[in-house]
């Protein structure tokens, strides 16, 4: 093993050649420290904290290696004969944020992710007295005072029903001590273990991993680097600890590092990065080599590219699970095999590592040719790529303008288009799924020789013929989108079977859409994969840059949007590679393009009016349903009884809701139905896309096996740890088969339910349409949801509403959507808010978050944000594995809910009104600020705020700072909560309290709502309510118009110094809430109103006041189905 160690030397010197920038510095966590002499004396904390002499670990990193900012934390170690002292130097600068204790921690120490979310604040320790097993010991404690040991035996592998099962076994530790410090902007947890509760004083050296979790917002960081599945510690990266010498800090710069000890470490790198052009060749060559085995020669560098190309992966959104809709046959997650690699290095059996690694090398290389259109890694293999040279011919037929293109020795046809639907259309002769009923060509006509040109009434289309070069211009030449390049890659059988489409970027470009992306807004400089999955470790702990929704729709702040019309895999490298430049690489032999060079809204008019209007769910689907998981309402016991009980809480606390997620056996139990019914409570239930064979032949016993709708899997054998019993939705009989499916639960009265999954259909499996998975997978949902939205609607007519966690383009018609499995925490509500603004970004409107997120619990302060912001989203809903009711997170939470909840039935006239508009337009009810404000460049890049149906502006708190920025977009807002204005242009940081989401009303807004008697918003509506039209007036706009339900409608027109509203049809509403101006007078019908006085507001007869309290004025109608109202200023 000599030989590697020189190696080592050598090889760290050609990798660092290999390094080009950031993009390969390889970073190492911290491998071995020396503790320096033993200390003579007690240890006291003052002591501890002042000395400078001893150790300490100040560089922690973010487990998984995210490249993002820690939170200051130092650690620092000393011992004596008789004890080891630790102690942890936590920065806190809010040091009040309230956590949600639970008693049962002992109990949830094999699962991190719980544990985490129950004591939010803490720090770990973990000790190995032995670095040659993996038992070890677990010490926390906690920023409330808290502390638990607990001791992990090594695995025991035991037999059950299922085969051979590691179980670790775990007793609790008592003897030790905690000491927990506050000061400003600093919590410390001094620990005092004495050796003898850790197997007594190590002779030699010993493993320590210090941890610190600040769930708040998902910060779980280390000196160590570890994986996000190395939870709650990787027990082969210990520390290795000696006592005596002197005090340091061993940091490798080499993935494979030699320990004091002399053992050897594959080490995960503590940031992960994206690997440079030239590792990517590298990469690329070691595929080319695989045939050539791992040796103690090569073994450095093939651990340094194995451990890049694993993170390039990961970094595109490729998942190494088996059974979360990726393409692994058995879990590829490189922590295990690492940690295999690292034992038999311990051991000193190089050859085996050798094997280990060549095996995992073989395994990663098949799956990376399937994921990436040319088969390798980034699609850099320029030899399989065939470009489109140039435009041979150019013909305007009657429904399109036919170009002849050469590739290579090769000709495709290009067909351009005006789609009946809006847009402009580019496609092959192979045409993806949605297609317009009629078109008309593009009419070129040569500007120049070789440079053709179609004028519209609105933007212009230019083709150069050689080079091939295609660019749209608005109306006044400025130029909108370049498409730079088009390429093919060709199987040996000649068929196309890739397509490459390159676009030129502007430096300060936003791009967005492409369906649910949590990660972030402005896709900007990343590559991600369009290629649905079961995304639980993302989202629970990782990258969240998987997607159950891939939607190959994105819009650019230059000044256009694009739908790529078909579902294969999509890689786009937005700006990585090359900064100038949008790569879009698409498996499959579809070329298919439709483009919009509008602005988003009119874009997304025109995209549904292809692949259909989002649905409007019934009235009441837009009031807070309450909810939990299967598994959350069994954890009490009797689910139905639970059921009974939450909703009697929820009545007695006066807080309202209309249905009722109902997940498990309840819903077939017809004693729940009976019990909701008659509290006019919805039953929602939960069900996905797979009725495996043997229920399949229970429900249609008069057809054949082989006439059964289910998936043709290729080779089962294969699959045997896949979804396989999913239904073929394509299949003629899949519908009969849902309708007897559901048909229990519809008899018992059942007004909706979750139609989960649809995610994870593998690519080799055969459809009753002749399509493959490698097509269908993204395209699944589509057919799954349109064949349980029509049993529904058979049964239910419209009252009815399903929510789905897959999509793809066009599902919007069908079903609801709802965010899937996110974190307990504010980075998993920041991640459902980029969520919600990518996807509407794509034509889907009624979507919602797990209120307080999916697993674990959340933090008061959390649960608290999180409900302010599902108010203002299009469903308030709630589920999650544990309870989610307000009371469970404290009285502030109780509070907040019960506002929030009756704000939402203030604004369910709105609400609602906004999802009809959206029905009828396909403009999404939730919209970005790039979406809403396009030529505001002030605002496009703005994540965290949105415009909330027409008239309301939101901007919810997703950190833990009672205080955000605000850009306000041209024109005056009025905060809903006190009726102040702001004229924007403008930018402010402004205080927020715990229990206020700031919402402002957009100018000339009109919309309706229902109070209490007294004007307020989040009081009960229980015992008294008047119905109310708000209205923010404005000298901006000469007339705005309101059409609502029954005809009615409400105009408001500015006249010199007054303004003139006209109610029609509005017998139910009696009052008008006036924001933005001093009014002196009121008229109705010609005649002024009385100006009232406070006292006169208990009968409140005809007349107005004004609400000096939140800036406005207040007026009450005469009854009647039309009246017209004068305000003069």
């Amino acid at each position: 093993m000599k030989r590697i160690y020189i190696l080592i030397v050598f090889l760290s010197y050609t990798i660092s050649l290999l390094a080009i920038g950031q993009k390969d510095k390889f970073v190492g966590g911290t491998s071995a420290v020396y503790l320096g002499a033993e200390y003579r004396k007690h240890v006291f904390f003052e002591e501890m904290l002042a000395n400078k002499s001893i150790v300490s670990l100040e560089q922690f990193y973010r487990v998984g290696g995210e490249n993002v900012p820690v939170t200051p934390t130092k650690c620092k170690i000393q011992y004596t004969a008789d004890s080891l002292y630790v102690l942890f130097s936590c920065y806190e600068d809010n040091m009040d944020f309230p956590s949600k204790l639970h008693e049962k921690w002992f109990s949830l120490l094999g699962s991190p992710v719980e544990q985490d979310a129950s004591f939010p604040d803490k720090v770990d320790l973990f000790i190995s007295p032995s670095l040659k097993t993996s038992s070890y010991y677990q010490f926390t404690a906690t920023l409330k005072g808290e502390y638990f040991g607990c001791k992990f035996n090594a695995p025991q592998v035991l037999q059950d029903a299922d085969g051979l099962i590691p179980q670790r076994k775990y007793e609790k530790i008592n003897d030790f001590k905690v000491q927990i410090i506050k000061q400003k902007d600093y919590w410390y947890a001094f620990l005092s273990i004495p050796w003898e509760t850790i197997e007594g004083k190590p002779n030699g050296c010993f493993g320590l991993t210090p941890v610190r979790t600040r769930w708040r917002n998902s910060e779980v960081s280390s000196p160590v680097a570890m994986d996000y599945s190395d939870r709650p510690v990787a027990t082969d990266l210990f520390i290795e600890t000696h006592l005596g010498g002197t005090p340091q800090i061993r940091v490798y710069d080499k993935i494979l590092c030699k320990l004091p000890s002399g053992n050897y470490r594959w080490q995960r790198p503590a940031r992960v990065v994206y690997p440079s052009e030239k590792t990517k060749r590298e990469i690329l060559n070691l595929q080319k080599t695989l045939s050539q085995k791992t040796t103690e020669k090569n073994l450095l560098q093939r651990l340094f590219l194995l451990q890049s190309w694993v993170d390039l992966m990961s970094l595109e959104g490729f998942n190494f699970g088996s059974t979360r809709g990726s393409l692994p046959l058995q879990d590829m997650y490189v922590y295990l095999t690492r940690k295999k690699v690292n034992r038999l290095l311990m051991e000193e059996k190089y050859p085996n590592v050798c094997e280990i690694v060549d095996d995992y090398l073989a395994q990663l290389d098949s799956v990376s040719t399937k994921w990436y259109a040319d088969g390798s890694i980034g699609n850099i293999k320029s030899d399989s790529w065939k470009s489109l040279e140039e435009v041979e011919s150019v013909e305007n037929q009657k429904e399109a303008t036919l170009l002849k293109c050469k590739v290579d020795d090769r000709v495709v046809n290009l067909y351009l288009s005006f789609p009946q639907t809006g847009g402009v259309r580019l496609h092959a002769d192979r045409k993806g799924f949605f297609s317009p009923d009629h078109a008309a060509s593009v009419s070129f006509h040569e500007e120049s020789a070789g440079k053709y040109i179609s004028e519209q009434a609105n933007f212009k289309i230019k083709m150069t013929q050689k080079p091939f070069k295609l660019s749209f211009y608005d109306s006044s030449d400025k130029l909108k989108l370049e498409i730079s390049k088009i390429a093919f890659k060709y199987s040996q059988a000649g068929k196309i079977d890739a397509v490459d489409c390159r676009i030129k970027v502007t430096p300060d470009e936003v791009i967005y859409g492409f369906g649910e992306k949590f990660d972030k807004f402005n896709q900007k400089g990343g590559v991600l994969t369009l290629w649905g999955m079961d995304d639980w470790l993302g989202l629970t702990t990782g990258l969240q840059n998987q997607s159950y929704k891939p939607i190959p729709v994105f819009h650019s702040t230059k000044g256009y949007t694009m739908f790529l019309n078909s579902s294969y895999r999509l890689r786009a490298d937005i700006g990585n590679s090359n900064p100038g430049e949008l790569r879009l690489s698409q498996h499959g032999d579809i070329l298919d393009y439709y483009f919009w060079v509008d602005a988003p809204e009119q874009a997304l008019q025109s995209y549904t009016n292809l692949t259909g209007k989002p649905i409007l769910p019934p009235k009441w689907a837009f009031e807070p349903w309450m909810g939990r998981t299967g598994r959350g309402w069994r954890a009490p016991g009797d689910p139905v009884k639970e059921k009974k009980r939450v909703i009697e809480q929820f009545e007695k606390l006066d807080i309202p809701h209309s249905a009722i997620y109902a997940e498990g056996v309840g819903a077939e139990r017809p004693d729940m139905h009976t019990y909701v019914n008659a509290r006019n409570i919805k039953p929602l239930s939960w069900y996905y896309s797979a009725i495996d064979q043997k229920t399949q032949q229970r429900l249609m016993p008069d057809v054949d096996v082989k006439d059964l709708p289910i998936l043709n899997v290729d080779n089962p054998a294969k699959l045997a740890s896949r979804d396989i019993s999913y239904v073929d939705f394509t299949h003629p009989n899949a519908l009969e088969m849902a309708r007897r499916w559901w048909k229990l639960r519809l008899d018992l009265g059942i007004a909706g339910s979750m139609v989960d999954f649809g995610d994870r259909v593998p690519e080799d499996v055969t459809f009753y349409n002749g399509k493959k998975g490698d097509e269908m997978h993204n395209f699944y949902s589509y057919d799954y949801h349109r064949t349980y939205a029509e049993v529904f609607r058979e049964r239910r007519g419209n009252d009815f509403i399903l929510f789905g966690r897959s999509a793809a383009p066009g599902t919007q018609k069908w079903v609801a959507q709802f965010s899937g499995d996110v974190r307990a925490n504010l980075r998993g509500l920041e991640g459902s808010l980029n969520g919600l603004l990518n996807l509407s970004a794509c034509g889907f409107s009624i979507w919602g978050s797990d209120l307080g997120g999916f697993r674990a619990w959340a933090e008061p302060n959390v649960y608290i944000r999180w409900t302010q912001f599902a108010c203002f989203s299009p469903l308030m809903r709630s589920h999650g594995r544990v309870p989610k009711e307000p009371w469970e997170y404290g009285d502030k939470a109780v509070v907040n809910y019960k506002y929030y909840a009756w704000v939402r039935e203030n604004l369910l006239d709105y609400i609602y009104h906004s999802a009809t508009q959206s029905h009828l337009s396909g403009i999404p009810m939730v919209r970005a600020m790039a979406v809403a404000f396009p030529e505001e460049l002030s605002v496009v890049n703005i994540p965290d705020q949105y415009m909330f149906g027409k008239d309301l502006m939101v901007c919810p708190v997703i950190t833990d700072k009672n205080k955000r920025k605000i850009t306000f977009p041209v024109g005056k807002w009025t905060d809903l909560w006190t009726g102040k204005t702001i004229q924007g242009p403008f930018y402010s940081e402004i205080d927020v309290p715990i229990e206020k989401i700031p919402v402002y009303i957009r100018e000339g807004a009109i919309f309706p709502v229902r109070l209490s008697s007294n004007f307020k918003f989040g009081e009960s509506l229980t015992r008294n309510k008047v119905n109310a039209f708000i209205i923010s007036l404005t000298y901006k706009i000469d007339k705005e118009v309101f059409k609502g339900e029954h005809g009615v409608e409400v105009s408001m027109k500015k006249e010199d110094d007054s303004y003139r509203i006209v109610m029609e049809q509005a017998l139910d509403f009696r009052y008008l809430i006036v924001y933005g101006s001093q009014i002196t007078d009121v008229k109705i019908d010609g005649k002024s109103l009385p100006l009232l006085e406070e006292k006169d507001l208990t009968s409140f007869p005809l007349g107005w006041f004004r609400d000096n309290e939140n800036n406005r004025i207040v007026v009450r109608t005469p009854c009647g189905v039309s009246k017209e109202v004068i305000l003069n200023k």
